[in-house]
C-alpha cells in the first residue's frame, strides 16, 4: 500500500419481510372523473388496504479510496455497486 493512502469497504443490506405498504383502492385512474366506490356505493372518501406484497432486499458494496499529499492536497475516489429487487 502506498504511504497516504487509505481504502475503506462498507456493505450496506436491508430485507424487508411481507411489505405492507398502504394502497388506496378507491384512487381514481388517470382520465377518469370521479371514485369508482363513489359511482357503486357514494363513498368518496379515500380507502387505504393494507395487502402485504412480498419481500424486498437492497445490497450494495461502497468503496472509497482517499489519498493525502505532503504539501496538503488529498484525491479521492467512490464506488458503489449495489442490487435490489423483490424476492
Amino acid at each position: 500500500m502506498l504511504p497516504g493512502v487509505t481504502v475503506q469497504a462498507t456493505y450496506v443490506g436491508n430485507l424487508i419481510i411481507r411489505e405492507v405498504p398502504g394502497i388506496n383502492i378507491n384512487a381514481v385512474p388517470p382520465g377518469v372523473a370521479g371514485e369508482p366506490l363513489n359511482k357503486s356505493l357514494g363513498i368518496s372518501a379515500g380507502i387505504t388496504s393494507e395487502i402485504p406484497l412480498g419481500t424486498g432486499h437492497y445490497n450494495a458494496l461502497q468503496i472509497q479510496t482517499k489519498r493525502r499529499f505532503s504539501n496538503g492536497g488529498s484525491v479521492g475516489a467512490n464506488y458503489t455497486w449495489s442490487r435490489s429487487g423483490l424476492l
